[in-house]
C-alpha cells in the first residue's frame, strides 16, 4: 500500500506539544491505524456500464424482433386466409362443376346407348342387305337360265314352224290334187299337231314363267332400291349420331381439360401458399427463437444491471463504514492537526467515492435519458404531425382573405423567415430545444427558404390570350397600381414561381385568373363579400345583376340553358391525363399519385365550377327550384373538395418532411388547382368582344377558346405555363427512382 494511502497518527506526544514538534523530534515507537483503500473497481463499473449498454441494445433488438414477429404473424394469417379462400373457391368450383359433370355423364351414357342400338340396327340392315345381294345373284342366275330357255324355245318354235311349213306345202298340194292321204301320214300329222299343241303349251308355260320371273325381278329391284334407301337413311342417321356424339365427346373432354387445368392451377396455388405458410412458420419459429434469445439476453443484462446496482450499494456501504471509521478516528486522535489532516484525507477519499458514485449514477441516468429522449422525440414528431394535420387550412388556404397591400410587418416576417430557413434543420435536430413555431409556420418558412435559394426564373406566362398579366389587371382594377402579395407569403400559391423581379415586385401567375369584367371598385359586387369563386357570396339581386357590363348576356342564364349545359358534362375535359413533369410513378410518388387520381376523379366538377361560376340572380333562384338547387350544390361541392384536398395534402406534407419533394411538386401540370381568393374565377357568358352566343354551350365554347386557362390547359398541354420553368423538369426523379 502506498504512503499516500496510509495515515500514521502519533499517539505518544504530550498534550502540550504540537504535532509538528512531535514529528521533528527523535524517532519513537508510535502506534498506527491502517485504513483500507476505499477505491472502487473501475473496471467492474465499466463492465457494468457496458453490460447495461448491451442490455439496452438487446432491448431495442427485442423490440425490433417483436415487430418482425408481429409482421410475420400478420403475413402468416393473411397467407392462411388466402389458402382458406382458395380452398373454398376450389370446393365451390368442384361443387358447381359436379352437376354439369353428372349431366354430361348421363348424356354420354344415353348417347352411347343410342349408338349401340343404332349399331345393332345397322348390323341387321347389313344382314338383310347381304341377303338381298344373295337374292340378286340368284335372280341373275334365273335371268340367265331364262335367257337360255328362251333361246332354246325360240329355236324349237322356229324349227317346228319350219317343219309345219314344210308339211303344209305337200298337204296343200295333195289336197288340191285330191290325193288320199295315207294313214301313216295322217297319224304323222296328228302326232305333229299334238307336238305343236304341246309346244304351244310349253311356250305358254315358259311365257308365264318368264312373266313371273319378270314380276319377281321387278319386286326384287323395288325391294333392293328400298333397302338401299333405308341403308342410306340409316348411314346418314348414323353419321349424324356419330357427329353429335363426337361433338359432345369433344365438349366433354374440353370441359374436363378446363376443369383439370383449373384444378391443377388451384392445386399449384394451394401448394405455393402451403409452401409460403410453411416458410412463414419457419420464419416465425426463427423469430420466436431470436425473441427467446433476446429475452434471455435481456434477463442477463437485467441481472448485470442488478449486480451493478449491488456494487453501487456496496460502495455506498463502504462510504458509510468510512464515515463511521472517521468518527472513530476523531474520537481516538489526540492531535488535532493530525486528526484534521486525517479527516481531510478521508474527506477527499469520500468525495472521490461520491464523485465516482455520482458518475456511475449520472451514466446510468444518461443511458435512461437517451431512451427517454428517443421516446420524447418520437412523441414530439407524432404530435407535430398531428398538429400539422389539425392546423392545415381547407384546400390550402383558399378561404384565407388577402389584403390588397402587403404590410411592412408582413414583409419583414417573410424576409426573416427566408433568412432563418438555413438554420431550420439545425434547430430541428435538437430534441430539447423549445419549439416556438407551429408546423404550418415551419413549412411556410421552409417553402420560403427553398424559393429564396433558387435562381430567379421567368414567370409562368404573360396571361391568357388577349388578356394582360394578372398584376397589371389587378392594378388596373384597384386603380392604385400596387403589386399583389408575394407568392412566398402563402404556401397555397402552388402555381407561383416564387422568384421576385429586379424591381422588387412579385411576378404572380395568371393561370387561374378570369377576365371578370365589371368587378372594379365602382361596381356593386365589389362592396360585397366574395366567395371562393371570386363572386358574391349569395345570388345577385336584380339591381346588382343589371349593374354588370352591358356585354354580359344575363338572358342566357335560364333553367333550360343551364340544364343543357350540365347534361353536356363539360367538366369531363379535365379528366384528360397529363404526364408528370417532375417525378416518376415509383415508391412514395406512386401512392401519392393514386390518392390524387381518386380525389380528382371525384371532384372534377368542383374544379370546373371554380373557373366557370356564372352569376344567378335572386329572382331566377326564387322562380326556379332547379336553379336554386344548382346554386346551393355548387357551393357544397367546393366545400367537400376542400376537405378532401386537406386529407390529400397531409400526404404531401409527409413527403416534404421526409425530404422526397418540396413545394415545387404542386407546380407539376399533373395537378389541378383552385383559384386563389384574389384570382377571380367567375364567368360572365357573352362578355367576349363581338361574341353573340345563342345559348350557354356556345358561350362556353367561345370562353374556353379565348381563356385556355379555364380548362387548366388540358386541351392545349403544350401551352402549360409550368413547362417554361427549367428547374421543374425531372426535379424529383432521384427521389422517385
Amino acid at each position: 500500500m502506498s504512503s499516500a494511502n496510509n495515515v500514521f497518527v502519533d499517539l505518544t506526544s504530550s498534550p502540550g506539544s504540537s504535532p509538528r514538534s512531535a514529528v521533528r523530534g527523535a524517532p519513537a515507537t508510535v502506534s498506527t491505524i491502517e485504513l483500507a483503500d476505499p477505491s472502487l473497481d473501475l473496471a467492474g463499473v465499466r463492465a457494468s456500464l457496458g453490460a447495461l449498454q448491451q442490455s439496452i441494445d438487446q432491448v431495442e433488438a427485442l423490440r425490433e424482433l417483436l415487430l418482425d414477429h408481429a409482421n410475420l404473424r400478420r403475413e402468416f394469417l393473411a397467407a392462411r386466409r388466402r389458402a382458406e379462400d382458395l380452398d373454398r373457391q376450389l370446393a365451390d368450383a368442384a361443387n358447381a362443376a359436379s352437376p354439369y359433370v353428372l349431366f354430361c355423364q348421363r348424356k354420354y351414357d344415353l348417347v352411347r346407348h343410342q349408338l349401340e342400338s343404332t349399331q345393332t340396327k345397322l348390323a341387321e340392315c347389313l344382314d338383310a342387305l347381304q341377303e338381298r345381294f344373295d337374292n340378286s345373284h340368284e335372280l341373275e342366275a334365273c335371268r340367265l337360265r331364262y335367257r337360255d330357255l328362251k333361246i332354246r324355245y325360240d329355236e324349237a318354235v322356229s324349227e317346228v314352224q319350219d317343219r309345219i311349213c314344210s308339211l303344209e306345202a305337200p298337204l296343200a298340194a295333195a289336197s288340191s290334187f285330191g290325193v288320199i292321204v295315207p294313214p301313216d301320214t295322217a297319224r304323222r300329222i296328228a302326232d305333229l299337231e299334238s307336238q305343236l299343241a304341246r309346244s304351244q303349251s310349253d311356250l305358254q308355260v315358259a311365257r308365264d314363267r318368264q312373266s313371273a320371273l319378270a314380276s319377281e325381278l321387278r319386286e326384287s329391284a323395288t325391294s333392293h332400291k328400298a333397302a338401299q334407301a333405308e341403308i342410306a337413311r340409316l348411314e346418314a342417321a348414323i353419321k349424324r349420331k356419330t357427329g353429335r356424339l363426337r361433338t359432345l365427346n369433344n365438349n366433354y373432354e374440353r370441359r374436363l381439360r378446363v376443369a383439370d387445368t383449373t384444378t391443377a392451377t388451384h392445386t399449384a396455388e394451394l401448394g405455393r401458399l402451403q409452401d409460403r405458410v410453411s416458410t412463414l412458420d419457419r420464419d416465425l419459429q426463427k423469430a420466436s427463437q431470436r425473441a427467446q434469445a433476446a429475452i434471455s439476453q435481456r434477463d442477463q443484462a437485467r441481472a448485470a444491471h442488478i449486480a451493478t446496482q449491488d456494487r453501487v450499494s456496496a460502495a455506498l456501504d463502504t462510504i458509510a463504514r468510512l464515515e463511521k471509521r472517521i468518527n472513530q478516528v476523531e474520537k481516538s486522535q489526540k492531535s488535532r492537526q493530525d486528526f484534521e489532516s486525517a479527516i481531510a484525507k478521508l474527506q477527499q477519499e469520500k468525495d472521490a467515492l461520491a464523485v465516482q458514485r455520482d458518475e456511475l449514477l449520472g451514466q446510468l441516468g444518461e443511458r435512461f435519458m437517451e431512451v427517454t429522449d428517443l421516446r420524447a422525440e418520437r412523441d414530439q414528431a407524432q404530435d407535430r404531425l398531428s398538429s400539422i394535420a389539425s392546423l392545415l387550412p381547407s384546400a390550402l388556404g383558399h378561404k384565407r382573405t388577402r389584403s390588397e397591400f402587403e404590410s411592412p410587418t408582413q414583409s419583414a416576417r417573410v424576409s426573416k423567415a427566408a433568412r432563418s430557413t438555413s438554420s431550420l434543420p439545425q434547430a430541428g435536430t435538437s430534441s430539447h430545444a423549445p419549439v416556438s413555431w407551429s408546423s404550418i409556420e415551419l413549412l411556410s418558412t421552409a417553402a420560403v427558404g427553398q424559393k429564396a435559394t433558387k435562381p430567379v426564373s421567368s414567370p409562368l406566362s404573360a396571361g391568357p390570350p388577349g388578356h394582360p398579366p394578372r398584376s397589371v389587371r389587378s392594378a388596373a382594377k384597384s386603380g392604385r397600381g400596387s403589386a399583389s402579395s408575394p407568392p412566398a407569403a402563402s404556401a397555397a400559391n402552388v402555381y407561383s414561381d416564387g422568384d421576385e423581379s429586379s424591381s422588387g415586385e412579385s411576378n404572380s401567375t395568371h393561370v387561374f385568373d378570369s377576365d371578370a369584367a365589371g368587378s372594379d371598385s365602382g361596381s356593386p359586387e365589389s362592396s360585397r363579400a366574395k366567395n371562393e369563386f371570386g363572386m358574391p357570396s349569395g345570388p345577385l339581386s336584380d339591381t346588382e345583376l343589371s349593374a354588370l357590363q352591358p356585354t354580359t348576356r344575363n338572358d342566357l342564364v335560364d333553367e333550360c340553358n343551364v340544364r343543357d349545359l350540365i347534361e353536356s358534362a363539360p367538366w369531363e375535359i379535365l379528366a384528360a391525363p397529363l404526364d408528370p413533369l417532375t417525378f416518376k410513378s415509383r415508391g412514395w410518388f406512386r401512392q401519392m399519385k393514386r390518392l390524387y387520381a381518386s380525389y380528382e376523379a371525384e371532384h372534377l366538377r368542383a374544379y370546373w365550377d371554380s373557373t366557370h361560376a356564372f352569376p344567378v340572380s335572386i329572382t331566377k333562384c326564387r322562380a326556379s327550384r332547379y336553379l336554386d338547387a344548382f346554386y346551393t350544390d355548387r357551393k357544397q361541392r367546393r366545400s367537400r373538395a376542400g376537405a378532401r384536398w386537406k386529407s390529400f395534402f397531409q400526404q404531401v406534407l409527409i413527403g416534404l418532411l421526409r425530404g422526397y419533394c418540396d413545394l415545387d411538386l404542386l407546380l407539376d401540370p399533373f395537378f389541378l388547382h383552385f383559384p386563389r381568393p384574389d384570382e377571380a374565377g367567375a364567368w360572365y357568358p357573352g362578355i367576349e368582344y363581338g361574341a353573340d352566343p345563342g345559348d350557354l354551350l356556345d358561350a362556353l365554347t367561345i370562353t374556353d377558346a379565348a381563356d385556355r386557362w379555364r380548362n387548366h390547359y388540358r386541351e392545349w398541354p403544350e401551352e402549360y405555363p409550368a413547362l417554361e420553368i427549367a428547374r421543374l423538369r425531372g426535379k424529383f426523379l432521384s427521389s422517385s427512382s
